[in-house]
């Protein structure tokens, strides 16, 4: 069973369960299984809680290999033992590729860790010359609190600093966006994901004046074209617009972008797929 997990540790018990079977001509519950492939991944990748103390090693190493790199490994002591609570990376050749090969756009979420041990994994995800991903920083933290975002903009911070023209688009967390905020003040545009918004305006409103004038008015890149969408939809539901005002204030629509990016996304679709 180890050398099969050595070739591909994400088989899971369902599957080895069948190639044991075939293979020994057996019957084995799949409990039995499932206990002997956690066995076996302990001993060929080492255990969950080890990963943790490694955590510490895991920064000093950084640091003496890879120079000028942002490494920040937090914890909190409970009954004298010194237990993980979040991390932050970003490598020396990622924030040198960031700040002097990609367009100053930065797509920032989290995701759902939903291993062992649960949490967010969050990323700070640019744009290179290709159009490709390019992966910055990535974090880990408990859960999305203001608390944990504030911290992970104030590490990305310290790593790239606030490059002219900066954005930062976001979805519209309470937590995220008064990070963002806070940390960066006037020194960044602070973009909003177009889907989040539909998807929390769906939730109050709807109508056919929605389905033809929203998208259209966060795609144009006219201003007399996005007021002609947007009062359109005001003229229909008042209290609509009035909404989105109050809840959705930072930048949503291309009419409303700065050139100087260079990016015109009105979602952050792009950190969703690093998610995935």
């Amino acid at each position: 069973m180890t050398k099969k997990l050595k070739k591909d540790s994400t088989i899971g018990a369902a599957a080895l369960k069948r190639w044991l079977e075939e293979k020994y001509c057996i019957k084995l519950s799949y409990y039995v299984v499932w206990d002997g492939r956690q066995k076996a991944l302990d001993d060929t990748l080492g255990s969950w809680e080890d990963s943790s103390d490694h955590a510490f090693s895991f920064n000093a190493k950084l640091e003496s290999k890879c120079p000028g790199s942002v490494v920040e490994v937090e914890y909190e002591v409970i009954n004298g033992n010194h237990r993980f609570t979040k991390m932050f990376v970003a490598l020396k050749p990622c924030i040198d590729g960031f700040l002097n090969g990609c367009r100053p756009y930065l797509g920032v979420d989290s995701t759902a860790l939903t291993g062992k041990w649960k949490g967010q994994l969050a990323a700070a995800i640019g744009i290179d010359g290709h159009n490709w991903m390019f992966p910055v920083a990535y974090g880990v933290f408990g859960s999305e609190t203001l608390e944990n975002w504030e911290w992970f903009m104030k590490m990305l911070h310290k790593a790239i600093g606030s490059p002219i023209g900066l954005v930062l688009s976001t979805d519209a967390g309470k937590g995220i966006d008064k990070a963002v905020t806070n940390v960066f003040e006037n020194g960044v545009e602070h973009r909003e994901c177009m889907r989040h918004l539909v998807k929390n305006f769906q939730k109050r409103y709807s109508g056919e004046v929605f389905q033809r004038h929203l998208w259209p008015a966060s795609r144009v890149y006219r201003a007399e074209l996005f007021e002609a969408h947007y009062n359109a939809m005001k003229e229909a539901c008042p209290e609509s617009m009035k909404w989105i005002e109050e809840n959705h204030k930072y930048f949503w629509a291309r009419s409303m972008f700065s050139t100087y990016s260079n990016v015109d996304y009105v979602t952050n679709n792009i950190v969703e797929a690093f998610n995935n």
